[in-house]
């Protein structure tokens, strides 16, 4: 079960990826025309929403329930998990970055709905997800940082003797 969510969790992250740009870019072309705000316009984002909603919903199960890191490293010994930089990523960073990007669709979306002009609502499409763009840049696993994931499938890099399971103290 764990392998399956965690595949899909990796795997959906490029869907919301491409979503979140795509929104941005769209947005900001029609702002540049001054094109009319249109219901595939809202459709897009609300695509993008629910993907995100999803992504989300994956990676609370991998947080609460199944990743063996956050249930036999991190969650027993929080504090300890904090003092080491890859498992502080994954503890708190990374599901920080993810969610607060996904608020802030949230709220974009309520934005746009109460906007009084297209300009406005393209305006405000085009900033709110390019914020929640950067938030999910930021939060993701690269596989060039220490704490990275492969960018296709596959599993994480072995991990470093300070980010094994043995290496965090139990407080016990």
């Amino acid at each position: 079960m764990y392998a399956l969510v965690k595949n899909a969790h990796s795997g959906l992250r490029w869907l919301m990826l491409a979503g979140v740009i795509f929104v941005v870019v769209n947005a900001a072309r029609a702002m540049s025309s001054s094109r009319a705000y249109t219901p595939q316009d809202a459709r897009l984002s609300l695509i993008t929403m629910v993907v995100a909603d999803l992504q989300l919903t994956l990676g609370l199960v991998l947080y609460t329930a199944l990743s063996p890191l956050m249930t036999q490293s991190i969650l027993p010994n929080f504090g300890a998990a904090m003092k080491d930089r890859v498992l502080r990523f994954w503890a708190v960073e990374h599901i920080t970055m993810m969610v607060l990007s996904i608020v802030v669709i949230h709220v974009v979306r309520v934005m746009v709905k109460k906007a009084d002009t297209d300009a406005v609502r393209h305006k405000r499409t085009m900033y709110g997800f390019a914020l929640a763009l950067a938030m999910v840049w930021a939060g993701m696993p690269w596989p060039w940082k220490p704490y990275g994931r492969p960018l296709m499938g596959g599993d994480a890099p072995a991990p470093s003797a300070s980010t094994a399971p043995s290496a965090v103290p139990s407080g016990r």
